[in-house]
């Protein structure tokens, strides 16, 4: 479950995120209140049944799968910047040698204690100045981990207009289109456009 799901799922006001204040506030706001009024009933309620992490072991590695960290499920931004000591925190809290996680939407690995962190990137809205959508896979055979991530091309410009069509603000439209967020600013005036 990202932190998304939760607000969507439990209708709350805000995606909790550490948006900067001002437009870029409104804006995610403003997408949250909208696909709460979209998503049906039985939708939030697969949301709400998504667990908060994922924990298995194959060949003999452990994994835990979070949105945010170990330490804070949903919404700990864990960046390639976040400091060794915040990592060290984070590597000694569980046992899994390899913890994967997103919020962020940027890839990362860090190597911490002989541990893996890994941010997946992101299906929906990278911010790695790269728009198309983006995964990982792992693989681990006899002993050896592999590892590759990989970016997928999509109609941007399809869900671009998709956004407009239903009113939703241009900035959201911008963002995916750059794949990064961007220093946003109150329109003068209300923009209307296509892609």
């Amino acid at each position: 479950m990202g932190n998304y799901d939760d607000a969507i799922a439990y209708e709350k006001e805000s995606c909790g995120c550490t948006y900067n204040p001002g437009r870029e506030t409104e804006i995610g706001d403003e997408s949250v209140n909208w696909t709460i009024k979209n998503t049906t009933k039985e939708n939030k309620e697969y949301l709400k049944s998504l667990p908060k992490r994922i924990e298995f072991e194959f060949e003999g590695v452990k994994f835990l799968l979070v949105h945010g960290s170990p330490l804070n499920d949903l919404l700990e931004y864990v960046k390639p910047n976040t400091p060794v000591e915040r990592l060290k925190e984070i590597a000694e809290s569980v046992e899994a040698d390899i913890i994967i996680n997103g919020h962020t939407h940027i890839t990362m690995i860090k190597k911490v204690f002989n541990k893996m962190i890994f941010n997946t990137g992101s299906v929906g809205r990278p911010k790695d100045n790269d728009y198309r959508t983006g995964y990982l896979i792992i693989d681990i055979e006899k002993a050896v981990l592999s590892f590759e991530f990989i970016r997928l091309d999509y109609n941007v410009k399809k869900t671009c207009e998709k956004i407009s069509e239903v009113n939703l603000p241009a900035e959201l439209s911008t963002v995916l289109a750059l794949g990064n967020t961007f220093k946003m600013a109150k329109p003068k005036e209300n923009l209307n456009f296509k892609i």
